[in-house]
């Protein structure tokens, strides 16, 4: 969000809410927050993740946002002891930064929250009636209690990408613009983490072929004696259900029989039921890790086709 539409969305919010009473604070994650400010299903949303912090209304169900948050941490308690009750009095932006100041009254007392917008700066900050902090949100330390508030060094420069919106109220546009981005990030981040389990499971499939490979090649002229029969055996597997998570030799600790209990083959067998074992576990494992990989392939090919902006300026 750049100064011209966080000028926008704090008179949008001037408009709405002064005069508001501060109603039940949700924290929805580490750093960001909804507060009822008794708008029926709108809530101030709040966040300062350093990516893409943002201030607007959104508009959610009740029972949507209860499940959705997680408990107040040290910050959103104190914001809730020090502001419930209170009502809103003022919003104003800092003129040269991307600073909005929240002002409340609670009987003969003034607090406000300072919230930064402002890239890796980004923080809420809840002062006092002397501007004094009591408490901060994201700095690490806490070494600023009861001092007075000082805004960070201002950047260089501005983002080079600023935000469009058209005409009309500026928070439907950006809940739905910070809402796409979320749903690339959540994608991307899942994308990721199921690349990474199906490499390490085709690098599996693949020593564990070429484990089998050798044992094959170690039977010797039994091996080749095999021939156009293990060539048959290998047509007759196709039927057989995928090894999964199982051992191959049903060891023990793995649920199921493993492709040597599935061939009937036990303990003690002969040195051709082993070899028959071999040639089966073969050919599953490279029908498994072909799967794997097409599966591989479609998460990438997706990964590629999700874009997604990342802010961090200061």
């Amino acid at each position: 969000m750049d100064q011209a539409v966080v000028k926008r969305v704090v008179e949008e919010l001037r408009s709405v809410l002064v005069g508001r009473y501060v109603g039940k604070v949700y924290q929805l994650t580490t750093v960001s927050f909804a507060i009822d400010l008794g708008l029926r299903g709108e809530f101030l949303f709040i966040s300062v993740d350093p990516a893409s912090p943002r201030l607007y209304l959104i508009h959610r169900r009740t029972k949507d946002l209860e499940k959705q948050s997680v408990p107040l941490n040290t910050f959103g308690q104190m914001m809730r002891a020090k502001l419930g009750g209170a009502y809103v009095l003022n919003i104003s932006k800092d003129p040269l930064d991307r600073i909005v100041r929240v002002t409340f009254r609670i009987d003969s007392h003034f607090r406000k929250l300072a919230i930064q917008l402002t890239g890796r700066t980004a923080d809420i900050f809840l002062l006092d009636e002397l501007n004094r902090i009591e408490a901060i949100l994201r700095e690490p330390g806490q070494t600023r209690i009861n001092e007075r508030y000082q805004p960070p060094p201002r950047p260089s420069k501005e983002s080079n990408s600023p935000l469009q919106i058209g005409p009309g109220p500026a928070s439907p546009q950006l809940d739905k613009h910070f809402a796409a981005l979320d749903a690339a990030r959540v994608f991307d981040t899942k994308a990721k983490t199921l690349r990474s389990k199906l490499t390490k499971a085709i690098r599996q499939q693949q020593t564990l072929t070429a484990h089998l490979r050798d044992d094959l090649a170690g039977h010797g002229e039994l091996g080749s004696c095999l021939g156009d029969e293990a060539a048959q055996l290998l047509v007759a597997a196709e039927g057989l259900p995928d090894v999964g998570d199982h051992g191959l030799w049903g060891e023990e600790g793995n649920s199921g029989v493993g492709i040597a209990g599935l061939l009937g083959v036990q303990e003690g067998a002969d040195r051709g039921g082993q070899l028959f074992c071999v040639l089966v576990g073969i050919h599953v494992l490279e029908r498994a890790g072909s799967r794997s990989a097409r599966v591989k392939n479609w998460t990438l090919s997706q990964g590629e086709s999700a874009n997604c902006c990342h802010v961090g300026d200061r």
